[in-house]
């Protein structure tokens, strides 16, 4: 009888195709990896933009993120981008975007949506408009990004301490661009923050 070998990508694809979207409940972006004891502020006037995959047709309705140090006063918003399949960047203009949202207290906040996502590769955006909010972040040791999406610089795919976590995009907060001709800079620390979602319904 002749033995297959099971891949990890067989095992990764059997397991993402079992699991299902329920409705009224929250999911990470952070599909892989640890959080950050302690993020970064990704400071004022910067798209962090970390790419999550959506595994079926969903319709969303709010977007949120966890305020870990506060910035009295201070706001933050979220928004998700499309991604281009051939260079595996965000492209285009935001699907969606949220009002702003408080960093005057740590904990979770949201804010509301409609967007309809289907199957594949999306990027979560979040803007600031101050340099002291930080939020949950993906651990700087892991390197799931360099493994998935390839990095321009060795040293920052695979490094000793701060690996590959996102993109950055300067603009002023408030509004969000149009990213097809954008040239976002790799980001190596934990100062990305970590998405979340609200499943409305499936789809």
């Amino acid at each position: 009888m002749t033995q297959r070998t099971i891949a990890q990508s067989d095992i990764c694809s059997t397991f993402f195709d079992h699991v299902v979207y329920i409705a009224n409940r929250w999911y990470d972006t952070a599909q892989f990896g640890t959080i950050s004891g302690a993020p970064g502020a990704p400071g004022a006037n910067n798209i962090r933009l970390v790419p999550f995959f959506v595994r079926s047709t969903i319709t969303l309705n709010s977007l949120g993120l966890r305020v870990q140090t506060a910035s009295a006063g201070g706001n933050v918003q979220a928004a998700i981008y499309a991604n281009n399949s051939t260079t595996n960047l965000p492209t285009g203009n935001a699907l969606c975007s949220t009002a702003s949202m408080s960093t005057t207290s740590t904990g979770s906040v949201n804010s509301a949506v409609s967007v309809q996502l289907t199957p594949g590769l999306y990027w979560f955006a979040t803007n600031c408009d101050n340099g002291t909010a930080a939020f949950a972040a993906t651990n700087v040791g892991n390197c799931y990004i360099g493994w998935l999406f390839g990095s321009t610089t060795q040293g920052t795919a695979l490094a000793s301490t701060q690996s590959f976590s996102g993109y950055t995009v300067g603009q002023t907060f408030g509004t969000w661009p149009d990213l097809t001709s954008a040239s976002p800079t790799e980001v190596a620390n934990s100062n990305v923050p970590i998405g979340q979602f609200k499943v409305a319904s499936v789809p």
